[in-house]
């Protein structure tokens, strides 16, 4: 009968079962329990994918991170790690399971080696995985929900001729944090304004297209694919979770669940094709393109010893930045030539740069007369019509007359000072009784001096400041032991700071990459009170920007943590080691005065 009693008591039975179950948790696993395996979510991606490795450990209560292999093809990063725990007939499951994006750097078939445990003193490795990462295959690209070209606007063209690259980026589902990243090493670059973006539909489907163009002049002759642009995204992934309360608000914002799929898009490379300039005539100006010389002359009538300005203008498409004019057969014996500094103007005409460049000088007529200004030339080569062009300047007059009149130079004398002598004798105009001293007492000096003044202000005014340095000291020591978060963020630099000074001492390259990502995550942890350090680059970006940390702060600490992650998967993890920490202190510094 107590049996019976005993069953019926729900509150306790309740706390016998879960007391129950937390027992057979705590038993330990035997060696046998143990199982370890690693899997990817797919053998064959390209370029344009990521590869999520996740690695498992079954039938242990803590599992310790794992050793990967070298990864130095991939970009490694780390993602959220996930726990499970289930009690089948009496019997206890766990298993731990730590996630990784890999992004593939070239093509090619490569191996995944085996990750590296060691549980309780044992080794536990999983097995090597093969991967193939071969190139996108397509007929047409609109059959994928995002995608990314690129085009020119001609192929052919000569040295220093301007030619328009258009990368585009299509996308019908939603992305975040698009980078462009393109090789422009052979060329000069000049951007051509702000991306534009437009809708366009391609199949029935509709795109929103990102499209950016920049103005690219080649430097030197020679045939070449022009490097295939690459660009960098998330793509986000809005999913709806069920729950109890659907029925009460089916459109619940904390209904959906967003998920982010890192995305590497390629462009195709460009072939083409940099010709020569013919043979150079004398004069030539280095100019390729359609451009034009005009001047003017601020007045032609004036007088020896005044000044004009003669301005030339020289505007057209093309590169005309780098132009020098040269006025030296102007400086003789009639005039005299200063040049000011030249200005230089750039739009942007019709998708195509259009540029102006404005020389100002200064001419100083030495005699009287008529004096001609001969056409100032200009040689530049049109692509168009595959030939050198001369243009100049029409012929202008100067009209100098003789200065109106000889100034003459007067000297001044210095006025001489009054004698003493010649002023007027003290006349005394009547005499008094003063008052007679008798003691010494009666000739101290009474005024205030320097000194008494400094101890009267300090008598008067140190006592208060003692008393406010005492209620602030105090006041911070009070609030140091019993605010948490104070404290932590306090006391989070010189913490991470010291971390780092014992650092070099660490021999393992990539011992010294995983405890200088968990320096960093701590730092960051105490700094913004979080509880634990589990959290993934592109989480650390939220956080800092949910306080109000400047973005370039928050892009040198994903830059930071994700360089840690890259040196703690690849072979090179101790290359660069002075480098690094050097950049974590002076990242730690920029983020402790941003705070």
């Amino acid at each position: 009968m107590r049996i019976k009693i005993f069953l019926k008591n729900k509150p306790f039975s309740k706390l016998l079962l879960v007391g129950g179950i937390f027992f057979m948790w705590a038993l330990p696993a035997t060696a046998d329990d143990i199982q370890v395996s690693a899997s990817v979510d797919n053998s064959e991606i390209t370029l344009e994918d990521s590869l999520l490795l996740s690695v498992r450990v079954q039938g242990v209560i803590r599992a310790p991170s794992p050793e990967l292999p070298n990864l130095q093809d991939f970009k490694v990063r780390t993602q959220k790690s996930n726990t499970s725990l289930s009690i089948i007939n009496g019997k206890k499951a766990s298993s731990f399971t730590f996630n990784y994006l890999l992004t593939p750097k070239k093509l090619g078939k490569f191996t995944i080696g085996p990750v590296k445990f060691k549980i309780d003193g044992n080794p536990y490795i999983t097995a090597p995985i093969q991967v193939i990462v071969k190139e996108q295959t397509r007929t047409f690209l609109p059959a994928t929900n995002v995608f990314a070209e690129a085009d020119v606007s001609h192929h052919q063209l000569f040295v220093n001729e301007q030619v328009i690259l258009t990368v585009r980026l299509l996308r019908s589902v939603e992305v975040r944090n698009i980078q462009l990243k393109m090789d422009t090493s052979r060329f000069r670059k000049e951007n051509l304004g702000e991306p534009r973006e437009y809708e366009r539909v391609i199949n029935g489907v509709r795109y929103q297209v990102h499209e950016m163009s920049v103005a690219l002049f080649p430097l030197r002759p020679g045939r070449f694919d022009f490097p295939a642009a690459t660009v960098s995204l998330d793509i986000v992934h809005r999913e709806k979770r069920q729950n109890r309360f659907d029925s009460f608000f089916p459109d619940s914002f904390f209904n959906t669940v967003v998920r982010t799929e890192p995305k590497v898009l390629r462009t195709r490379p460009i072939p083409m094709e940099v010709l020569a300039l013919p043979e150079k005539p004398e004069n030539f100006s280095n100019l390729v393109g359609q451009f034009g010389i005009s001047s003017e002359l601020s007045r032609s009538a004036l007088k020896t010893g005044d000044t004009t300005t003669l301005t030339l203008s020289v505007s057209g498409s093309g590169y005309v930045k780098d132009l020098a004019l040269n006025l030296a057969d102007l400086d003789g014996e009639r005039l005299k030539v200063y040049q000011d500094r030249p200005t230089y103007k750039q739009e942007i005409w019709n998708n195509k740069i259009v540029g102006q460049k404005i020389f100002k000088y200064a001419l100083v007529p030495l005699e009287s007369g008529t004096t001609t200004i001969p056409p100032i030339p200009l040689v530049y080569f049109d692509p168009l019509k595959r030939k050198y062009i001369h243009v100049q300047t029409p012929r202008m007059a100067l009209d100098i007359q003789p200065a109106s009149g000889k100034e003459s130079l007067a000297t001044v004398k210095p006025e001489t000072p009054p004698s003493f002598q010649e002023e007027n004798p003290i006349n005394i105009i009547g005499k008094d009784i003063l008052p007679l001293h008798t003691t010494l007492e009666d000739f101290r000096d009474r005024r205030l001096t320097g000194q008494r003044i400094f101890w009267i202000v300090c008598g008067v005014i140190l006592p208060a400041v003692l008393f406010i340095l005492y209620v602030s000291i105090h006041r911070y020591r009070q609030r140091m032991k019993w605010d948490t978060a104070f404290s932590r963020n306090q006391t989070a630099h010189k913490i991470a700071q010291e971390k780092l000074d014992g650092l070099m001492s660490v021999l393992d390259g990539k011992d010294f990459a995983r405890q200088l990502s968990l320096i960093l995550r701590e730092y960051i942890g105490n700094k913004l009170n979080l509880k634990g350090t589990a959290f993934t680059p592109l989480e650390m970006k939220d956080l800092l920007r949910s306080r109000n940390f400047g973005e370039e702060s928050i892009l040198l600490s994903y830059q930071l943590l994700d360089e840690c992650e890259a040196c703690q998967y690849s072979q090179g993890a101790d290359t660069d080691r002075e480098k690094i920490l050097e950049e974590s202190k002076l990242l730690l510094d920029r983020l402790e005065k941003a705070s």
